[in-house]
């Protein structure tokens, strides 16, 4: 995308709310309001707006068979990358949606783990909800001659509901689904790879299904060959205090939330920047959590503003930040690693495609001597040749000669009397 079309991403993000100016009706409203009102503001800030512009070209091109993993840690502003990718999108096709009502070019299926283990039936039930889809629960085979012992128990299993989502994205023309929490998916029991292999192409299949999640999502997307050659994956990073250029990002993301805040004077955070970001672990989403939970404390006690009290009485605990931390560090490591693993494989791989092409070298070997011996004993071949079994002249016949030799023979054979 060129930086024109950024500019216009950015202009379109400001239009439509995500960052709004702040209004004094807002600031004179009652607590209920400033705090959902807050709840919904939100910045691009510059990790989002790298994985936005690398992920807006994907969802105009032509190739369907795609899967797109974007993963990173937990609280790092996924969901509201996901939610404008979706706003600017929909709104891009406003005009051909006022114009075809049953036409749905995007949808999004916001994954609940409702239950300790999570199937492909939650994850194919959402799908439909979110493509309009009437009577989820009563899709069932009907009698037919597929269908003989057919009983009607008004439930659903996991392949009809997985049918009913690919005929359901292809009457509604479904060009994107997007896949928020997806690292659950990753969490399914499953019997064995082709049992998680299966649905995935599938899925790319229907259409192109970007997956929003943690680094959980590393075991879906390096299961096997197939998954690998469909997808594309995306990484969005936390922010780092202790590098120069991530810290001078995360300032600015943290000015352009406390421009949001609804109250009389603005909060000067970036004074207290690096207790901030260490405790919010450099995540933006998390950071957005805190603020709020600041706010409400402010409200109550009717402060002009929030202040370090503030934020220290709502900061994260000790338990959480230390999971938080522990996580996105493990997952770093392992996005890291990938590198490592790679250069790993690619020198294991130059070792085996050596010993290949020396296989080869062999075989061929092995084939030209056997084709020139053949032609040097079939080169005399002909009608004679074939009734002494392909001997060559003078050749004998063979046959066991007893200990002595031929000439002994010869002395030993009795002579013709004569006459």
């Amino acid at each position: 995308m060129s930086d024109s079309d950024a500019l216009n991403v950015l202009e379109i993000v400001k239009q439509y709310g995500m960052e709004a100016a702040l209004s004094k009706e807002i600031i004179r409203s009652t607590p209920e309001v400033r705090r959902k009102y807050f709840e919904k503001r939100t910045v691009l800030h510059a990790n989002m707006n790298k994985v936005f512009l690398e992920l807006w070209p994907l969802l105009h091109t032509k190739k369907r068979e795609r899967l797109v993993f974007v993963f990173g840690p937990s609280g790092v502003g996924k969901s509201a990358l996901r939610k404008l990718l979706a706003m600017i999108y929909l709104r891009e096709h406003i005009e051909q949606l006022n114009e075809d009502r049953e036409w749905i070019p995007l949808t999004q299926n916001e994954l609940d783990q409702k239950s300790e283990r999570y199937s492909w039936r939650e994850f194919y039930r959402g799908g439909l909800m979110a493509g309009q889809e009437p009577l989820i629960d009563c899709k069932i085979l009907p009698r037919g001659p597929l269908n003989r012992s057919y009983v009607p128990t008004g439930k659903a299993t996991i392949d009809l509901w997985g049918n009913a989502y690919a005929e359901n994205s292809e009457r509604r023309r479904v060009r994107v689904a997007l896949v928020d929490e997806a690292d659950k998916l990753a969490k399914i029991p499953y019997r064995d790879k082709e049992a998680v292999t299966n649905p995935l192409i599938g899925l790319s299949r229907i259409c192109p299904h970007y997956l929003f999640g943690t680094y959980t999502l590393l075991d879906l997307r390096n299961l096997n060959g197939q998954i690998a050659r469909r997808s594309n994956s995306f990484h969005f990073p936390r922010y780092h205090f202790a590098d120069p250029e991530e810290n001078k990002e995360f300032q600015k993301a943290l000015n352009g939330l406390a421009d949001q805040l609804p109250l009389e004077e603005r909060p000067d955070l970036a004074a207290h920047a690096e207790y901030i970001c260490r405790r919010s672990n450099g995540s933006i989403g998390v950071l957005h959590d805190w603020l709020a939970d600041a706010l409400d404390v402010a409200m109550e006690e009717s402060a002009p503003t929030i202040n370090i009290q503030h934020l220290r009485k709502t900061q994260p605990d000790d338990d959480s930040l230390g999971r938080l931390e522990a996580e996105a560090a493990a997952g770093e490591e392992r996005f890291l690693g990938l590198d490592v693993d790679y250069k790993d494989a690619t020198t294991a791989l130059a070792n085996a495609e050596e010993k290949w092409i020396e296989r080869l070298g062999e075989k061929r070997g092995q084939k030209e001597r056997d084709s020139s011996g053949q032609s040097k004993e079939t080169r005399h071949t002909g009608k004679n040749n074939r009734k002494r079994g392909n001997r060559r002249p003078g050749q004998m016949k063979p046959r066991k000669i007893p200990i002595g030799g031929a000439l002994s023979q010869l002395r030993r054979r009795p002579t013709r009397a004569k006459g």
